[in-house]
């Protein structure tokens, strides 16, 4: 091999080594670095409603809290617009609320249990980072809430849910909502960060108001740097 392609083999050989040990270095700071490097973060939320019975449950109507903020909630506009594509076309899924809180409803004749669990998820992108650390700072968090317990971005708490049916005595209901926000990124290598926001609510037999659901919010789960 001729003398000066060798050199220039090592020359691009040298170079790739001392980007890609730049990009290493700058990955270990989150999320300035990657920044600096040009590694792009793709950042979404995701919504999740689950309803889990054993019997039927008729003359069914749920009001569940929504991530929102001054009564926008991107994640239930997302679930309504879907049409009956994400939900049995003899259910109404509605939007109510005000300028403080925003709940998804949800009204049938009947919930079946031979076709539990019954889903509605959506996901929308989010213009900026989403700071999974701590997302107590995040904007478009469940409301209402109360009893707020914790720190370090993990934290407990209740929220009002509505839940009318009629069931027999025995019937287990339980209905869950899990939010999340996530920043997920693909070189040189895949990784992502998150956080998640789940209420849980179990009812036994009929149900006919108000309930406090429980809250939880697990922050800071996965990744902060590229290795």
């Amino acid at each position: 091999m001729d003398e000066s392609w060798k050199i220039l083999i090592g020359i691009i050989v040298v170079t790739g080594c001392i980007v890609g040990a730049l990009i290493l270095v700058a990955g270990m700071f989150y999320p300035a670095g990657f920044e600096a490097a040009g590694i792009a973060i793709e950042s979404t939320y995701t919504y999740e409603l689950t309803i889990t019975n054993d019997h039927d449950l008729e003359g069914f109507e749920l009001m569940v809290p929504l991530p929102s903020r001054d009564g926008d909630t991107p994640l239930g506009n997302a679930i309504v617009s879907s049409g009956k594509a994400e939900y049995p076309p003899w259910w109404n899924v509605i939007l109510v609320g005000d300028g403080q809180a925003t709940f998804l409803k949800i009204s049938a004749d009947m919930v079946s249990a031979s076709a539990s669990p019954h889903r509605l998820t959506a996901t929308v992108r989010s213009a900026s980072l989403i700071d999974t650390k701590d997302p107590g700072s995040d904007p478009w968090q469940v409301s209402p809430v109360s009893g707020m317990t914790g720190g370090g971005g993990n934290a407990s708490y209740t929220t009002p849910t509505y839940a009318r049916f009629d069931a027999a005595d025995k019937t287990i209901t339980v209905i869950t909502a899990v939010s999340s926000g996530r920043n997920s990124w693909r070189y040189p290598l895949a990784g992502t960060n998150s956080f998640t926001n789940q209420i849980h609510l179990s009812i036994t037999g009929p149900a006919s108001g108000w309930h406090s659901a429980s809250g939880t919010i697990a922050a800071g789960l996965g990744k902060y740097t590229l290795l």
